[in-house]
């Protein structure tokens, strides 16, 4: 081996690291510090945590985590030197040809590029020529950044309010500072603006506090928080390759070391082996960043609220569906849930479920899979905020009248995501048997057309003929005064004048009491067909020569009888 690059296996490497701090070892190997943390994560290698040199110079107790077995995928070696350090200081080139929709892992030129001083812009906020060497208070607000662990992938900003102790404790100032709160907020008014994906903001005398300091970052277009984080990461001089927080860096150190049973432990014993900062009861949360932020993918299974946690890495990473996401750029309006939008997402869906590629046996279907904003905004143009997000998204999907044989399942959560929702079978049913069925409704006249109704009797109709068994009380329809403007989707009193034009049913008018409340039910019973009417007369003609008679090779013989002529 050259002098220009240098083998390392993981036991060497682990050696070194708990012999040496990592910038001495770095040296030694001929890179720098950056790459070789990058190394120790790509090997699986686990690196002493902070303070450990400095409590082993006082004689104070050290706990060292021992080398695990590595994975199948885990390199069994690495390589250092001169060419990896200057891999971390030349400046990237894309690839000219990509997939569509993602970018291309760039290509490193041999060396670094040489500005040349005569055609050099001139620096701008974006590019501040004393990045290195940070105002205090722009440090503080990147080192928020970092230390944020939840972030809703959809959101544009990230806000906080400080007082004058909340100041002094970003700013990490001593107890007995003596600096009033003019000076720190001019501090955090001068501080840097622009960088490449974000902008921060700083406002005074937003909330009933005069002196209190708002601060925001919005997130530019075309760029995700992962962008975010790592812009943020970038000046720092304690590198972390995944962007993790730093109870999450520790967090995940847990789940890699020998602590973790890979059974349930309790949020309270995990906090403690993992050495973890403040609340235990971030757990939950720091798992989520873990899962978003490193691959592959961490799984971990909650009993209840709050724990307790199974945490591990699956030799086969779990797969919520087995076809898609589909990701529709249907642009759904989630706000509050509609008619229009019910009826389009649901077209949609039958139009799909009836392309020649589509499954025909029992895959689960992913229809949206999005964990990034600009999916997101695509899929679907707005959402509730606020109290109970989350449900009134849900009540959306709960809201669909389908087709019998399928199911809708949706998870929507805050946080990095994703937000899935998913199209199954019910027991009994195939694709192939949801596709004759939607060709057999598309193959019969329009219900208006067929029954000569109003737009608004056919759309009660259409409601009546979807409803479920579990939904009528006997032979009685729900409440319609209930459904009048979601499921029938008539803004205006609902068509009783038509009920007695419903040559396929009889109908009658039921009046209800609910909640004091003068409401209708409608009371359903089908109509027997010309055909069902010959049947029952063949078959009580049977009876009466002592013949039991089924009505199916009845139904065909007419049917052969009608062909033949």
């Amino acid at each position: 081996m050259s002098e220009q690059m240098e083998a390392i296996t993981r036991q060497e490497l682990y050696e070194k690291i708990w012999k040496h701090p990592l910038k001495q070892i770095a040296e030694e190997l001929g890179t720098n510090y950056i790459e070789l943390v990058r190394v120790c994560e790509n090997l699986n290698v686990p690196r002493p945590p902070q303070g450990h040199w400095h409590r082993l110079k006082l004689g104070l107790p050290i706990e060292s985590v021992p080398l695990q077995e590595p994975d199948p995928d885990t390199p069994k070696e690495a390589v250092l030197g001169k060419k990896a350090k200057e891999k971390t200081t030349t400046r990237p080139v894309l690839k000219e040809t990509q997939s569509p929709g993602k970018l291309a892992e760039p290509i490193l030129s041999a060396k670094p590029a040489q500005p040349n001083p005569a055609t050099a812009p001139k620096p701008t906020q974006s590019q501040d020529p004393s990045d290195s060497q940070a105002s205090p208070a722009t440090e503080a607000i990147l080192n928020r950044i970092r230390q944020t662990s939840s972030i809703d992938f959809w959101a544009d900003s990230l806000s906080w309010e400080f007082n004058q102790w909340s100041l002094a404790s970003l700013l990490k100032l001593p107890k007995e500072h003596g600096r009033s709160m003019k000076s720190l907020l001019s501090e955090f008014m001068k501080v840097r603006k622009e960088y490449d994906s974000f902008t921060v903001e700083t406002r005074t005398g937003v909330s009933r506090d005069p002196d209190s300091l708002q601060l925001s970052i919005r997130i530019k277009d075309g760029f995700e928080w992962r962008d975010v984080w790592e812009e943020a990461w970038k000046s720092t001089d304690v590198p972390s390759p995944h962007f993790l927080t730093d109870n999450a860096a520790k967090l995940l150190q847990w789940v890699r070391s020998e602590k973790n049973s890979r059974e349930f432990t309790d949020q309270n014993k995990i906090g403690r082996q993992a050495n973890l900062r403040g609340s235990y009861q971030e757990i939950a949360d720091l798992f989520k960043e873990i899962q978003a932020k490193v691959k592959p993918r961490l799984v971990v299974e909650e009993e209840g609220w709050g724990g307790p946690f199974k945490a591990y890495f699956a030799e086969v990473q779990p797969r919520y569906f087995d076809i898609g996401p589909l990701n529709p750029p249907l642009g759904l309006s989630l706000r509050e849930v509609e008619h229009g939008e019910l009826m389009r997402f649901k077209r949609w869906l039958y139009a799909e479920l009836q392309r020649i590629d589509f499954p025909r046996n029992n895959e689960f279907v992913g229809i949206f899979e999005v964990a990034d904003r600009r999916i997101v905004k695509a899929c679907f143009s707005d959402w509730p905020t606020g109290f109970s997000w989350d449900d009134k998204i849900r009540e959306f999907f709960d809201s669909l009248r389908l087709m019998p044989g399928i199911c809708i399942h949706c998870l929507f959560e805050s946080g990095p995501g994703p937000w899935l929702v998913t199209c199954s079978l019910s027991e009994g049913w195939t694709w192939s048997r949801v596709k004759e069925w939607l060709r057999e409704q598309q193959s019969m006249p329009p219900l208006r057309q067929r029954y000569g109704l109003s737009e608004h009797g056919a759309a009660l109709l259409e409601w009546i003929v979807g409803l479920r068994p579990e939904e009528y009380l006997g032979r009685l329809t729900p409440v319609v005064e209930d459904h009048i403007e979601l499921d029938i989707g008539v803004e205006m009193d609902w068509p009783e004048e038509n009920i007695p034009a419903y040559l396929a049913f009889d109908l009658l008018l039921q009046s209800w009491q609910q909640h004091g409340n003068a409401e209708t039910r409608i009371r359903v019973k089908h109509k027997p067909s010309e055909m069902d009417s010959l049947v029952r007369a063949i078959q009580l003609f049977g009876l009466s020569r002592n013949k039991m008679l089924d009505a199916e090779p009845i139904k065909a013989a007419v049917d052969a009888l009608l062909s033949s002529c």
